[in-house]
């Protein structure tokens, strides 16, 4: 089961002739993840202070940044290369390169970007492949992961300064890149258009109304409801098909005598009970709290908020006239490359 908590700067892997410095990198709805932890590096080679071989005496990079640090292929972030401009002797160039030397590291292409961060002298895209052969693991999110590094080279009429940034690229399965997409949606986003569908505050309890005490991806009932609906997409049109199936009347669902055969139906069964602590007395039973948020025992409503979580922000464009999944995206600020990634990963053309 992923785990997409919260992100935590500190620096990704040292490499032996490196000495690292931490790039703090703020939380970028552009793309899939936190900002993540991109680290600088500096060279430390002997000759950074020798003239003779051209490498500056003084600092020209001011600083070194990407947001976000890490990203799920094939999304792009974008590297932005800052000065101190007092230093700069000159015209100066900009270069980028990746560094291929390192053991099972990710692969990337560069290209130019459309515009650079306002204070930025100089930057460039780097879109996330894959992770090759890597067998790491990222510790925020659970899924696989490669590093790459990208080398930055600034050349004026006196000397050159090349330094060094870690790039993070993940690989997530069609289920996971959805779950990390609806964490992206915006509370404030949400509500301007009368949504519920507070993403980040029901997978991973940071609602400010606390109504849940814990996020749906720390509950495995809860998370396997959630997995199982953006799979089946049973709750559209309604969410009671999750459980009782397709049905010309849904009423019929809560004859006693009615066998449930929805595709979530074992694991709905699981999170009513997780949640309320006991089986359900009956069909109409469950039925009657699949949203119900307050009545939890167990301190967490596990059945209800997978419910939120997809009768509110898993909805095709054009349905029912109620705010779209597409259109949440777009309002939190997601880049058209992501918000197509997302689009694909939740509600793939059927």
């Amino acid at each position: 089961m992923g785990k997409f908590g919260p992100s935590a700067a500190g620096p990704l892997v040292q490499p032996m002739s490196s000495t690292p410095i931490p790039i703090v990198v703020c939380l970028a709805a552009a793309a899939l993840t936190d900002c993540g932890s991109g680290s600088r590096d500096r060279r430390t080679d002997g000759q950074r202070d020798a003239k003779a071989f051209g490498v500056c005496s003084e600092d020209r990079i001011r600083k070194l940044y990407a947001v976000p640090g890490s990203v799920v292929s094939p999304l792009t972030t974008t590297v932005e290369v800052e000065v101190f401009d007092d230093a700069v002797v000159g015209d100066a160039a900009y270069s980028f390169a990746i560094r291929r030397d390192a053991e099972a590291q990710g692969e990337v292409a560069l290209s130019q970007p459309s515009f650079c961060a306002r204070d930025s002298v100089a930057c460039q895209d780097v879109t996330c492949l894959g992770i090759g052969n890597s067998t790491q693991v990222d510790a925020i999110t659970d899924l696989p992961k490669a590093d790459v590094r990208i080398e930055i080279t600034v050349e004026d009429e006196a000397c050159r300064e090349t330094e060094e940034l870690w790039i993070g690229c993940l690989q997530a399965g069609a289920e996971d890149t959805c779950t990390l997409c609806i964490r992206m949606i915006d509370a404030e986003a949400a509500a301007a258009v009368n949504s519920d569908c507070l993403g980040r505050a029901l997978l991973d309890a940071v609602d400010p109304t606390d109504r849940t005490k814990r996020g749906c991806v720390d509950d495995e009932a809860c998370f396997d409801l959630w997995t199982c609906q953006q799979r089946s997409l049973c709750h559209l049109p309604v969410a009671s098909a999750c459980y009782c199936g397709e049905l010309e009347d849904p009423a019929d669902c809560e004859d006693p005598s009615f066998e449930p055969r929805g595709p979530c139906r074992e694991e709905a069964l699981a999170a009513f009970e997780a949640q309320f602590l006991a089986r359900p007395d009956d069909n109409a039973h469950l039925l009657r709290e699949l949203f119900n948020v307050a009545d939890a025992p167990s301190g967490f409503a596990l059945m209800a908020t997978a419910n939120v979580l997809a009768s509110e922000c898993l909805l095709p464009d054009g349905y029912e006239g109620r705010p779209t999944t597409r259109g949440l995206l777009e309002a939190s600020g997601l880049s058209d490359a992501a918000v197509d990634l997302c689009m694909n990963a939740c509600l793939p053309p059927r």
